[in-house]
């Protein structure tokens, strides 16, 4: 026993010293012959000298099927291995392999799905509160990783600012596909961004980067999970503002047990007195446009700061909607406190004025008396970026910058200018979102505006040099559904208006017969004589007569 430990001692001191960063082989390969080896993940390889140019003291070497000509005293990169050859003879290749420095895997996260909760029918999934969530995640990579370290969020998006909760770990994974398993508890009240209960999670993989290259957008994913806790949330919105059976709580079971209903009548008012407040309501016309203390109301459900709104047709003759209205927030609880008087403004249509609106702010205008209330649901990150307005109940589409909506009800117009994503606020500000939120800014103007001094032919109805990464150098930029930019001197209707592509990048309405003009698209017409747009019709009309005088005069019928 004795001896074979001293042995044993006599071979470790014989051995090369080894540390960490030596390399991975260090030894004579015969032409021909291959030699396996491992990689510092524990990944077996083999290396095979094909070849062997003793002249010019070279050899072949393969390496995970790619070979490559590496000199004597040279280095190359072979399969993400760094390969010296350190002698050659007509035989043999003393061959040195390390691993190559910095070397990084490409790692992405391909689905994350909750394994213990099955979705409803429009794929939501909702959990009771307290309840275990677990989560499965398929990871894919090019490279073996050891200690690939993850974090896992129940609110925040996509760097975990929001989250009330996270979990995190380490795991190692190899080339191809990889499962990730992990739980967390929910419940409703960790929701500190929405306080309904709901939670857009988030599962990050290597948060420093320290281990892959992962472009962004593929190192985190997430899932949303709705709890159905003690608030009841009656109706939900989607991150686009759209009613749904999940999302942002819009009311509670509260709120809607203590909802008033009554039958509303053709041009009969009828009084509802919910809270501590009385709203008169009137069905104005036969096409079911209600109006609440004087106020239009577009949109069913109708969400307001301080009420709801829901309207069914009833009956047809009479022409009647049951209306169901209920109180929201602190108007429901029968307070004393004065309601807040929400600031008005006086805007002029089309001014060059934009408004600023941060993500869930609203503001209103009023406008030739009329009052407009503009509230924006939410800005998403995407490219590009998008908001959602919800104007006087009536939720825009997903808009992009420069685009143009028209509420249905009276033709108020905002025209989205800009969307600015994660602004830094001040030392002051620094509790709002962590110090940072998105923010838009916006126009407003009517669809019957005359123009400086009232020249609506004039109108620009795109700026061309408000438009960021169109690259229309050579016409005009019309909006995102198009995505064209179309070539100077083009006609086409555009937002209900006869239109052409000016010479300065702007797309401006055809003018009528009798303005000045340059160039023949300008005009209604397309008609532009000695700088005048002219009626075709009279010119028709005039050369018929001069052709039937001259036709009589020389003999024609």
């Amino acid at each position: 026993m004795e001896k074979t430990i001293l042995v044993l001692m006599l071979l470790l001191l014989a051995m090369p010293f080894v540390t960490a960063d030596t390399n991975l082989f260090d030894g004579d390969v015969g032409v021909g012959q291959s030699v396996t080896f491992y990689g510092s993940d524990n990944t077996q390889n083999t290396v095979l000298i094909e070849n062997i140019d003793a002249p010019n003291e070279r050899c072949l070497v393969n390496i995970g099927g790619v070979s490559t000509w590496v000199s004597e005293s040279d280095e190359a990169e072979i399969s993400g291995f760094e390969v010296e050859i350190e002698d050659v003879d007509s035989n043999l290749c003393e061959v040195k392999i390390s691993p190559k420095e910095n070397q990084r895997a490409n790692v992405a996260i391909t689905s994350l799905e909750i394994v213990n909760v099955e979705p409803n029918s429009e794929g939501f999934y909702f959990v009771k509160d307290g309840m275990e969530v677990k989560f499965l995640a398929e990871l894919t990579s090019d490279s073996h990783v050891n200690d690939l370290e993850w974090e896992f969020f129940n609110n925040g998006y996509p760097d975990g600012e929001g989250a009330t909760k996270d979990i995190n770990g380490k795991i190692d994974i190899g080339i191809g596909v990889n499962r990730l398993e992990f739980s967390m508890v929910f419940r409703e009240s960790m929701d500190e961004i929405y306080n309904s209960g709901s939670f857009i999670t988030v599962l990050v993989i290597d948060p420093e980067g320290d281990k892959t290259t992962t472009s962004a957008g593929m190192n985190y994913r997430g899932i949303s999970v709705y709890t159905e806790g003690d608030s009841g949330c009656y109706r939900y919105r989607d991150p686009a503002g759209h009613l749904i059976d999940a999302g942002i709580c819009e009311i509670t079971k509260k709120e809607r047990d203590h909802a008033i209903t009554k039958v509303v009548c053709l041009a009969k008012e009828e009084k509802f007195d919910v809270g501590n407040k009385v709203y008169d309501v009137v069905l104005t016309n036969g096409l079911g446009v209600l109006r609440v203390n004087g106020k239009a109301i577009a949109g069913n459900p109708y969400f307001a700061e301080d009420f709801f709104l829901e309207a069914e047709e009833y009956s047809s003759d009479p022409y009647c909607f049951e209306i169901v209205l209920g109180c929201r927030g602190s108007d429901c609880d029968g307070s004393d406190d004065e309601p807040e008087v929400e600031e008005e403004y006086d805007d002029d249509w089309f001014s060059n004025s934009y408004y600023i609106l941060e993500e869930g702010e609203s503001r209103t205008h009023v406008v030739e008396g009329i009052k407009h209330t503009v509230n924006l649901l939410i800005v998403e990150d995407v490219s590009p970026a998008i908001a959602t307005f919800e104007i006087d109940g009536e939720v825009t589409w997903q808009m992009i910058e420069g685009d143009i909506f028209t509420n249905k009800v009276d033709g108020f117009k905002l025209r989205l200018h800009e969307i600015t994503l994660n602004r830094a606020f001040d030392d002051e500000d620094v509790d709002k979102n962590n110090g940072r939120i998105d923010i838009v800014s916006y126009q407003i103007f009517d669809e019957d505006y005359d123009g400086e001094g009232g020249k609506r032919d004039e109108e620009i109805l795109y700026p061309q040099e408000e438009i960021i990464g169109t690259n229309c150098n050579n016409g005009c930029y019309v909006n995102h559904n198009l995505n064209k930019c179309l070539p100077f001197g083009t006609r086409l209707e555009y937002e209900g208006r006869q239109s052409y592509c000016n010479l300065d990048g702007n797309l401006l309405s055809q003018k009528e017969d009798g303005s000045e003009a340059s160039n023949n698209y300008e005009c209604r017409s397309n008609s532009a004589r000695y700088g005048v747009c002219e009626n075709i019709k009279e010119q028709q009309s005039a050369m018929k007569a001069i052709f039937g005088w001259l036709s009589r005069l020389f003999g024609g019928n």
